[in-house]
């Protein structure tokens, strides 16, 4: 037993890989990386959010910056070159008198702010952009630069720039600077003044519609801005309050995740198991749920399910002791009742036999009591009985038949009896027969009971005990079973013998009979010496079987004696026992559970 619950405990700690604390650990885990997930995503989809109503609300004002920085250069634009105006044409007349005076090595265009501005100073591309002239003495001439000026008057952003050929390169370029400013000092005409004038008004107009129109647009983005502002203002609040709203009930969700999580796991296969604990009280087996489970409800329930197969083997074990002594109460009540039976069959007996003895001893009497011929003289060297038959004369013929007939009554009577006594004797045969077969059957359960008992411990100590007795009674049963059949087989020898003897008598008695008819008194010489001569044969003869007769009735009765006494004595035994048995069956039985516990405690 010790072995199997190693192997038991081997294998419940084999199943046990996995602990019910880690798999609630791991689902809470799960649901709380999850949850922590789902609030990262939100979290970041809201920033997304945000960050997109910022980046709307920078490009907006980016995006008005440049605008108002453009419409404020155009602005100075136009404002600058208004004085352009009232300036005569001395450009090209300036270009002429220089190309008059000095060489043009090379002609460039600089196109692009890029391009022109690392040659010229800030002030340089102020002039540029103002529609005046730039001189840059150089050591093997000058450079004489421009801006490109379209019909509007307004700078291109390009450079034209002339390579002179001077001599002088510093005074030539002071000889140019006051050509230059002669040329540009010259007044306009009151016709040029007069459309300068009016280009001065278009002009105007069109600078004041423009910056209207700038003025609008700065409202509106202004407007837009605001707006986003305010709409990111509204973004901000609304995460803030989904943020907190989704962290509430995610902490809600966690919690009923781990509460789902731990009624899952750990309260339902412990309510089940539960459940059937108290199904297992009643008597009802069912299966124990949960095990295959791989953690602590899994040994449990492994457990639950070893205790529930002690359990059906103890009822099993039960059913089978409560068939047992059933047929154990039935056997010793088939023997009682069976004793109680051959005690009444061998008090008959013993009667029979009595009777038996007493007709015997008259028929020994009568044999005695026969006369012999009356011709006979009596002879005092014979015994008495022949002598008084010798003195016997004709005139007690009648006596004679009278007592013969007598003895064949008496005989036949014996015969009777004997006929009588052979039915209780086979019964009692067969009685002591199924006796043997009853007691050698209790033996056995008594000895399959022992063994049993033998393995079961101390918890079946009782049943041992019990077990014990039954084989001892039985025992007892079966031996005196033994010597009582072997008493019935000696009577049958002895009532067969004494049934041979009865037959001889007969025999006897019938031949005396035909002699004394044959032989009255007026029979004379040889043939009543002759019937005289064969009667006291005869008569000794029957006198002699009848003398064996009634030891042979003394010893069956005696023999019945000893039956009745032996099956008394059997019977008082059996009740004495049975009464014991009783008593001990009585004594407090073990309970179910307690027989259980004690063999699965290793188990569980």
């Amino acid at each position: 037993m010790d072995t199997a619950n190693m192997d038991n405990a081997k294998k419940l700690g084999n199943r046990q890989q996995t602990s019910v604390g880690a798999r609630i650990l791991v689902g809470v885990a799960l649901a709380s990386n999850i949850v922590i997930g789902s609030l990262l995503y939100i979290n970041l989809q809201a920033n997304a959010t945000v960050e997109r109503t910022v980046n709307e609300v920078l490009v907006i004002r980016e995006e008005l910056s440049d605008h108002l920085r453009r419409t404020i250069v155009d602005l100075q634009n136009e404002f600058l070159s208004l004085p352009a105006l009232f300036r005569s044409n001395d450009r090209q007349a300036v270009l002429e008198s220089i190309e008059r005076d000095f060489r043009v090595v090379d002609n460039e265009v600089l196109t692009g702010r890029d391009n022109y501005q690392r040659h010229y100073s800030r002030q340089e591309r102020r002039d540029l952009a103002n529609g005046e002239f730039v001189i840059q003495p150089t050591a093997d001439g000058m450079l004489l630069s421009y801006g490109v000026i379209d019909a509007a008057g307004a700078f291109t952003e390009s450079v034209e720039r002339k390579h002179l050929a001077a001599a002088d390169p510093t005074g030539d370029a002071t000889r140019v600077a006051a050509t230059i400013a002669a040329l540009s000092e010259q007044a306009l005409s009151p016709e040029q003044l007069r459309t300068r004038i009016r280009e001065l008004s278009r002009r105007s107009a069109d600078i004041g519609l423009k910056a209207e129109l700038s003025r609008n647009e700065i409202l509106y983005t202004v407007d837009e801005i605001r707006a986003k502002e305010r709409q990111l203002a509204e973004t901000r609040t609304k995460v803030r309050q989904f943020t907190l709203g989704m962290g509430v009930v995610a902490i809600i969700a966690n919690m009923a995740i781990i509460f789902f999580l731990v009624r899952l796991i750990v309260d339902r296969p412990l309510h089940r198991l539960a459940q059937s604990l108290e199904e297992l009280n009643p008597g009802s087996f069912a299966a124990v749920p949960g095990r295959n489970h791989r953690d602590q409800i899994g040994v449990l329930s492994e457990a639950i399910g070893h205790f529930r197969e002690v359990l059906i083997k103890l009822q099993n074990e039960n059913l089978r002791r409560t068939r047992d002594k059933s047929i154990v109460d039935e056997s010793i009540d088939m023997v009682a009742g069976v004793i109680h039976t051959l005690e009444g069959r061998a008090r008959e007996l013993v009667e029979m036999s009595a009777r038996l003895s007493e007709q015997a001893a008259a028929v020994e009497i009568q044999s005695g009591a026969i006369p012999v011929h009356a011709g006979q003289p009596a002879d005092q060297s014979q015994p008495p009985h022949r002598q008084a038959m010798a003195g016997d004369d004709g005139g007690q013929i009648e006596t004679r038949e009278t007592a013969v007939q007598d003895i064949l009554d008496r005989s036949r009577d014996s015969r009777i009896i004997l006929e009588r006594m052979t039915a209780p004797i086979g019964e009692i045969g067969d009685t002591i027969t199924a006796v043997r077969e009853i007691a050698g059957q209790t033996k056995f359960l008594a000895m399959n009971a022992t063994i049993q008992a033998e393995r079961g411990g101390d918890a079946t100590q009782k049943l041992g005990i019990f077990a014990n007795d039954i084989w001892e009674l039985s025992f007892n049963t079966g031996n005196a079973a033994k010597v009582a059949m072997a008493r019935v087989e000696q009577i049958e020898r002895e009532n067969s013998t004494l049934t041979s003897t009865l037959q001889e008598i007969d025999s006897r008695i019938v031949a005396i009979g035909n002699i004394i008819i044959d032989s009255p008194p007026v029979v004379a010489g040889r043939q009543a010496e002759t019937a005289g001569s064969a009667v006291p044969a005869n008569i000794d003869a029957v006198h002699s079987a009848a003398a064996r007769s009634r030891e042979l009735s003394r010893q069956v009765c005696r023999h019945a004696n000893e039956i009745a006494t032996q099956l008394a004595t059997l019977l008082h035994e059996t009740t004495t026992r049975l009464h014991q048995l009783g008593r001990k069956e009585d004594m407090p039985q073990l309970s179910t559970f307690t027989l259980a516990l004690d063999r699965a405690g290793g188990k569980a």
